[in-house]
């Protein structure tokens, strides 16, 4: 603190203080005036001050001063044990040269705990100098740590404050005081504008730091000096001063230090004339306090001040018991109170705070560190509070023997009673569990009961596993004996308790929504109205329309290379709805569909050279077929374009018409531009390829006549096409709209891409009201119309439900658990909010991962989840990012796909961590490509060549070795799955043709039951499931199988149409990665990736390691017995096509991708030997040099032969004790 700060005007007025001897007998004048000028100040102000009512009497406080005016020296020893006992943690650094401090004083502040934690002291010569700088500090630190804290006050008056609270501890024992110091004071105390004069808060806080600092002084030296005072002030105290300590001490001695505390804050307040306030704290103390009469006398002393007709004596004047003078009882307290508070004490008295039951429930819990010190005088900042809470609630879920104890992070969420909570939990992290903590420490800690919370999520199976784990939990840990009955239900069971009574719904399994909008749309294309004809001419212009280009023309920006993948993936069809590669053979069709000439698409040609050709279009009536060589350039692609010609060349019944990219003008915006200009080229290549003008343009057919010929049968593709945009239509609607106004007023609000999108959105409120009509018709209506129904009820006062013989009464409600809330929409939004209005008190609290949000496609949407805070009360938001699923890898390649696609996710999205208990699992992340498998001859034959099939069975037993599995599990959870992107896995493989389903004629789950098949003695059926990715959110796995990551992201055509629901290209890729996400992260400790380099779109997020070489995964198929493999590689040879003829002529399969080796395998061993000894002497005639090996399925070399040369062949089959007629 620099001694020269009077430049700075009033701020240095009280800045430092010298000593009284200097200024003669005016400094004395001066100082008694300013001193009684403060004693008038704190006496209107009904405050005490020194010299009146002090803490010791007369004679021991004149026999103290002159002791410590005698012994100055130690003041600064008791100053320095004074800021020991109020803050430990405060470093007093004496002595400092003025190159190490350049002014006499400075203190350091913490920002963050908002106080000082050091002070430093420049050398100074005089003692009574150095005293006044140690003393100013310590006050301005001790004022800092008391009341500054959450109070906006200028650095300006603090210094006042600091310097008045200074002065009145230092004239007490006549520290010399500088004379223009004291100018300075007084003329600053003769300023009546000054705004501390008139601030009763600031006068009480100079007042009780003076007494804080005065009272620690003189125990000091009371302590240091107790022989003398013994003879003479405390034996002659007289009796008359009714000042027996031993006596107030015997009311105090069974009061509790939490009890103390408590009182010290009702004193406080009744000398701050609080009167309300004291009368809320009385009875809050009485309520918890066990009987004393003295302290219940003093209580009613206290109340009585509070009545306005009061006029008894002063509370200076009041005894109690006829001797003890009550404001002695109120000095002892005090003290007491403020040495637990400035104690280690001070920490356990706030545990029993925080614990203290109020009726059934522990309020106190609710406190923040505002609260505390408004109701104990404890200063705390609220990360030491949440800190003690976390001890407390640690020891609690310990002490009850719960098996999981929650983690950092589960606390955090699992303590906070008092805020509306979103907690953002990511896979794996345990959310259910979390979720369940928390209630159960709710019910037995906190004091709820279960009617006071209600705890709901969307589907039945997720609310049946948590409650089976809430209930778990509460009878494993002994809680009680038979569990609680809790209000967890889904939202249908809610909002049908609401209505008071089941309605009839359709059932989504048996006669469903689905059903429902086949009938009206079946309806629909039998009539020939004006509603029918809208929806056919609609379905036309879709099939004919490019709808790829809606990529494009979205605002967009994809990179060329993922714009290209996006397209080639996308579906593209013909009018009629038959699927087809690309746009020039979407050009082709169409022209062959307009101009009625029948075709084949892709179907196999019969008695055709070139092996199982199947041509783009075959027409029939032509006798002709058009190819449409689409990626000309390419040196494979040119190939296997001339062996097309080749083949055609070498028959006759047949031509060939051949149609290039370059033969159409370019596909622009519209696909339907220059449709007429190609129409012409692709009729003049027919008419010259048959060398006929068939006047083909002549036969085309109108609009109407195309919707005539449509097939709008329930099987068609017309018809499928429509039924999928309906019932997205539908279901997204009705979480937005209650009503048909309610859709108008939304279809009104939006503005449509294009003319044809703004065809099909102008028809929306035709087809919700067709469905609507429908269901009544049926009598029947859906889960979304109940909701909506519930939503009014709510609005028209229903305020309670009734289930399971149980009541739930919104007005009482406490707490709302909403899990997967990423999955929320408009309608549970109303649901909620609409329950919440019954009470103020009622906290929400939600756990959900934004990037787990995949059911946007049932009308979903994110806005509610990341809009929380600005929705509900008092609003509070946590991460849970400790994975407790999964291995170290399957983390990281998670969070790598995260990483890698900030475009769809953002950049700072939160990461899941590795939790310290899955440290030492093993984990794998795999990619074995498809178009690199060789199968072996036996996976052919048993496999009917599937790749897919082969894939899966080698791929599960490649898992089964890592995850080190060697005998059959007894547990039935599953612990493989196989996670398709789609509703099917779909295989080439016919069940027909696998010996191993000789009892099963039909393709069904053919998947499945190869599996159970191959692996029952080893892998138990349940352990393999096969899901949708969709489908397996909430549930894990040991080991995830993704065969169809090509297929990620699918964007269905009908999505150009609903774009009012948010749908475009970058919303539907992110729905798509956020799923891929879902499906990685079921993995414990192995996933697997069954790629494909030859799809485009293989790794369209940038996700895929690299490739493991499928040797690695090779199987050994116990089901097929023993079996045997032939491998022969030509080294060399001048007869190379003999040798080849000969080898393949034998059955043998080549394999240019592994060491280029021809092979082949047997299930009969004896079979196996003839075939190799045949084989060995015919090869034996020609001029090549070669190898032939014998190995048995487990790859282990049963022998290997080199041609020409001695091949111990013979030695072989005596060693073995064959036949001799195998020899030679």
């Amino acid at each position: 603190m620099n001694k020269d700060n009077s430049k700075i005007g009033g701020e240095a007025i009280l800045v430092a203080f010298a000593a009284v001897g200097l200024g003669g007998k005016w400094i004395w004048k001066r100082r008694s005036k300013i001193k009684n000028k403060l004693k008038e100040i704190f006496k209107k102000a009904k405050e005490k001050i020194l010299g009146e009512n002090p803490q010791i009497d007369e004679i021991e406080r004149k026999k103290l001063i002159a002791l410590i005016i005698s012994d100055k020296e130690n003041i600064l020893n008791a100053l320095i044990k004074s800021a020991k006992d109020i803050n430990p943690d405060l470093k007093i650094i004496r002595g400092l040269s003025k190159e190490e401090i350049n002014e006499p004083s400075r203190h350091h502040f913490n920002i963050e705990l908002k106080e000082i934690f050091k002070i430093e002291l420049q050398k100074i010569e005089k003692l009574e100098e150095e005293i006044y700088f140690l003393t100013y500090e310590l006050l301005f630190a001790l004022l800092q740590s008391l009341f500054y804290k959450n109070k906006s006050i200028t650095t300006y008056q603090k210094k006042i404050e600091s310097n008045l609270a200074c002065f009145l501890v230092l004239s007490e024992f006549d520290i010399e005081i500088e004379k223009d110091k004291l100018i300075n004071l007084d003329n600053h105390l003769q300023d009546k504008e000054s705004p501390w004069i008139n601030d009763q808060e600031s006068k009480n806080r100079i007042n009780e730091a003076t007494e804080i600092i005065l009272s620690r002084i003189y125990g000091f030296f009371k302590e240091k000096h107790f022989q003398d005072l013994n003879e003479n002030s405390i034996e002659n105290k007289k009796i008359e001063n009714k000042n027996n300590k031993d006596a107030i001490k015997e009311i105090i001695k069974d009061i509790s230090d939490l009890e103390l505390v408590r009182l010290n804050k009702i004193i406080k307040v009744f000398y701050e004339s609080r009167y309300i306030k004291l009368k809320e704290l009385i009875k809050e103390f009485q309520s918890i306090h066990k009987g004393n009469k003295d302290i219940d006398n003093l209580l009613r002393i206290f109340l009585s001040y509070s009545n306005d007709l009061y006029s008894g004596p002063d509370i200076n004047e009041i005894n109690l018991n006829g001797s003890i003078k009550v404001t002695d009882l109120l000095d002892l307290i005090r003290e007491k109170s403020e040495n637990l508070i400035f104690s280690d004490k001070n920490i356990e008295i706030l545990k029993i705070y925080l614990k203290e039951p109020k009726g059934e429930k522990r309020l106190n819990w609710n406190s923040s560190a505002k609260d505390i010190h408004e109701k104990l005088l404890i200063s705390i900042s609220q990360n030491d509070l949440n800190n003690i809470k976390n001890e407390i609630a640690l020891s609690w879920f310990k002490e009850k023997k719960f098996l999981q104890i929650p983690s950092a992070e589960q606390l955090k969420f699992i303590i906070n009673t008092e805020n509306s909570i979103k907690l953002t939990a990511r896979a794996g992290s345990g959310k259910t569990t979390t979720i369940s903590l928390k209630i159960l420490f709710l019910i037995h800690f906190y004091g709820l009961k279960p009617e006071e919370m209600l705890i709901t999520t969307f589907n039945k199976k997720a609310i049946t596993e948590l409650k089976e784990k809430i209930e778990d939990i509460e009878v494993k840990t002994k809680l009680v004996e038979k569990p609680n009955k809790y209000f967890v239900y889904n939202f249908d069971v809610i909002c049908h308790a609401i209505l008071g009574s089941r309605q009839d719904v359709v059932d989504g399994k048996k006669d469903g929504e689905i059903n429902v909008i086949k009938n009206i749309i079946k309806t629909l294309f039998e009539k020939d109205n004006n509603e029918s004809t809208k929806i056919k001419n609609f379905i036309i212009k879709a099939f004919q329309s490019d709808w790829t280009t809606w990529f494009d023309n979205h605002g967009n920006k994809f990179t060329e290379a993922k714009l290209i993948k996006l397209k080639e993936n996308s579906i593209i069809k013909l009018i009629d709805g038959t699927r087809v590669e690309s746009l020039g053979e979407k050009r082709i069709g169409d022209f062959l569909f307009e101009h009625q000439i029948d075709f084949k698409y892709e179907k196999i040609l019969g008695n055709f050279e070139y092996k199982n050709y199947k041509p783009d279009f075959y027409l029939e009536e032509y006798d002709c077929v058009i190819e449409f060589f689409g990626m000309e350039g390419d040196k494979k692609y040119n190939s296997e374009i001339l062996k097309k010609r080749e083949a055609f060349l070498n028959q006759e019944k047949l031509k060939l018409i051949e149609i290039y990219p370059r033969d159409f003008k370019r596909f622009g915006d519209y696909f339907l531009d220059n449709k007429e200009s190609d129409y012409e080229t692709i009729a003049n290549k027919i008419n010259d390829a048959l060398g006929k003008d068939f006047n083909i343009l002549s036969r085309r057919l109108t609009d109407e006549e195309i919707v005539e010929k449509i097939n709008f049968e329930e099987e068609s593709e017309s018809f499928k096409y429509f039924v999928q945009l309906y019932q997205s239509v539908i279901q997204k609607t009705q979480q937005r709209c209650g009503s048909l106004p309610e859709v108008f007023a939304f279809i009104n609000s939006y503005k449509a891409q294009n003319k044809l999108e703004k065809e099909f959105i102008d028809l929306i409120p035709t087809l919700y009201r067709l469905y609507r009509e429908k269901l009544k018709s049926l009598n029947k209506t859906n889960f979304s119309l109940v909701k909506w129904e519930a939503i009014d009820y709510l609005k028209k006062g229903t305020n309670k439900i009734c289930k399971d013989g149980m009541e739930l009464v919104f007005d009482n409600l406490e707490f709302i658990f909403i899990d997967e809330f990423q999955d929320f929409s408009k309608l549970y939004q109303e649901i909620i909010l609409n329950i919440v209005k019954f009470s103020e008190k009622i906290k929400v609290n939600t756990v959900g991962d934004d990037i787990q949000l995949i059911n946007r496609f049932m009308g979903s949407e994110l806005k509610f989840f990341n809009e929380f805070s600005k929705i509900y009360r008092n609003p509070l938001q946590l991460e849970l990012t400790e994975n407790r699923r999964s291995a170290k890898e399957i983390i990281e390649f998670c969070n790598q796909l995260i990483a890698n696609n900030p475009k769809y996710l953002g950049e700072d999205t939160a990461l899941a961590k590795l939790c310290e208990e899955n440290k030492s699992l093993k984990g794998r992340v795999s990619n074995l490509d498809i178009s690199e498998l060789r199968p072996e001859d036996i996976e052919n034959k048993e496999f009917d060549s599937d790749k897919l099939i082969i894939s899966l069975m080698r791929i599960v037993e490649y898992s089964r070795k890592f995850l080190g599995l060697k005998e059959r599990p007894k547990d039935d959870k599953p612990s493989y799955f196989i996670l398709s992107r789609f509703n099917k896995l779909i295989t080439k493989g016919k069940a027909k043709n696998i010996s191993l389903l000789t009892n099963q004629k039909n393709n069904e789950n053919l998947i499945n039951k190869l599996l159970e098949k191959v692996f029952n003695k080893i892998i138990p059926p349940k352990f393999i499931q096969i899901k949708t990715s969709h489908s397996s959110k909430g549930s894990q796995a040991t080991s995830v199988i993704i065969p169809d990551l090509h297929n990620f992201p699918y964007i269905h055509p009908s999505s150009q149409f609903l774009g009012i629901f948010d749908d475009t290209p970058e919303t539907l890729i992110r729905d798509d990665l956020k799923l891929l996400y879902v499906a990685c992260s079921r993995a414990k400790e192995d996933l697997i990736f069954i790629s494909d380099k030859n799809k485009k779109q293989y790794d369209f997020f940038n996700v895929l390691p690299e490739v493991t070489k499928w040797d690695k995964a090779e199987k050994n198929y116990e089901i097929f017995g023993e079996y045997f493999k032939v491998e022969i590689k030509i080294l060399d040879s001048k007869e190379f096509i003999k040798a080849k003829d000969l080898i393949k002529s034998q059955g043998f399969t080549f394999d240019k991708d592994k060491n280029k080796i021809w092979k082949k395998s047997f299930t009969d061993k004896n079979t196996c030997i003839n075939s190799i000894s045949a084989l060995r002497n015919k090869l034996k005639l020609l001029d090549a040099r070669l190898v032939l090996r014998f190995l048995t399925a487990n790859n282990d070399l049963e022998i290997e032969i080199k041609l020409p040369g001695k091949d111990f062949w013979d030695d072989y089959l005596n060693s073995h004790n064959l036949k001799k007629e195998l020899k030679n």
